[in-house]
């Protein structure tokens, strides 16, 4: 019952449009290393480390999760590649990126009608995408854009 309850709640925060097999492959690993928790330290039922994993930075997630599933493009020239062939639905640059690239992106996407945030650093976003660093990324899946904007936005910690 709660496996449901967390697994529609994921398929809603990206408007129905993720990947199925990516939730199975994600509940499959929390089953085979158990990493289920019976009971939180709030006293509830749930899952504590998956909850503690998505409330601790959720931005970062939902970008990792797009990654697995194949959504996003990194890097300066694939995300390049990506805004001008139409395919990006959001992009996101360092906010440590050259003051160059930030001009270059903010230019590129007001010009191409997509949404650009400036967030973080380059290590967290390379973090979030299982790399070492990445100045530049573009989300492909417009219900992962959705979800990736909705968690940047309530962080308030971005510029755009």
């Amino acid at each position: 019952d709660i496996l449901a309850k967390k697994t529609t709640a994921l398929f809603d925060l990206f408007g129905g449009q993720a990947c199925n097999f990516l939730f199975r492959h994600i509940l499959y690993c929390l089953k085979r290393f158990n990493l289920f928790s019976r009971a939180s330290s709030s006293g509830r039922n749930g899952f504590s480390l998956l909850d503690a994993a998505l409330l601790r930075n959720a931005s970062c997630s939902a970008v990792s999760l797009a990654t697995k599933a194949g959504k996003t493009g990194s890097g300066e020239f694939c995300t390049e590649k990506e805004v001008k062939s139409g395919m990006a639905c959001l992009v996101i640059v360092a906010d440590d990126a050259s003051d160059n690239t930030k001009k270059k992106f903010r230019n590129m996407c007001e010009f191409y009608q997509v949404p650009v945030y400036f967030y973080k650093d380059k290590d967290t976003l390379g973090h979030a995408m299982g790399k070492q660093f990445r100045a530049s990324l573009a989300v492909t899946d417009e219900g992962f854009a959705k979800g990736i904007r909705k968690h940047i936005e309530t962080e308030s910690d971005f510029i755009a």
